[in-house]
């Protein structure tokens, strides 16, 4: 347990947040709806709260979970965040760098699959999948293809410059796998 000593001093200076930080309840929400411990005093609630949330719920266990390491970019600190929005559109501003290393933290000590749009993120992966979808006309089919080699610099170039066979951004592709090569991976 954790135990914290304020100084009368030290107390002079706390400061009270004017609400909850929306972020920090849904993060301390999804960890301890997993946990087994504390039956006495949250048990009546996971038992009213788990079979009312969406399935969706699970897409955040295995980034927070209920003991350990939880990526501290789930929970962004700049500045006030008043309303649910706000909070997601800090959520979204974090930088790549950041994410990929708070994420790197993660996969140390569990599986982490990543959906993404961002080049600078999906190039840091182990392991970049493609999933395709076709339709001839009747039949519309989706698959997932592992990307290697000239594959994953390819894709790695149509993420970056929104069109096929762009010179620079091939370039760049490039020197995002020689750096996520360079500096360990997701």
């Amino acid at each position: 347990m954790l135990r914290i000593h304020f100084t009368p001093e030290d107390l002079t200076r706390v400061r009270v947040a004017p609400g909850p930080d929306l972020l920090w309840e849904i993060s301390n929400s999804v960890q301890t709806l997993q946990r087994k411990d504390g039956e006495r005093v949250f048990g009546a609630w996971r038992r009213w709260a788990r079979p009312r949330l969406p399935e969706s719920r699970e897409l955040l266990s295995p980034l927070l979970p209920p003991y350990g390491y939880s990526p501290d970019f789930l929970t962004p600190s700049a500045g006030e965040r008043p309303t649910f929005r706000a909070a997601v559109d800090a959520l979204l501003g974090t930088e790549p760098a950041r994410l990929r290393a708070e994420l790197a933290r993660l996969a140390r000590s569990a599986q982490v699959v990543v959906v993404t749009h961002l080049p600078q993120v999906a190039a840091f992966a182990d392991r970049q999948l493609l999933v395709e979808k076709t339709n001839d006309g009747s039949v519309t089919r989706s698959g997932v293809k592992v990307l290697e080699g000239e594959e994953r610099v390819r894709e790695l170039s149509r993420m970056l410059a929104g069109q096929e066979d762009s010179e620079s951004a091939r370039a760049h592709a490039e020197e995002l796998l020689a750096a996520a090569h360079g500096e360990g991976r997701l």
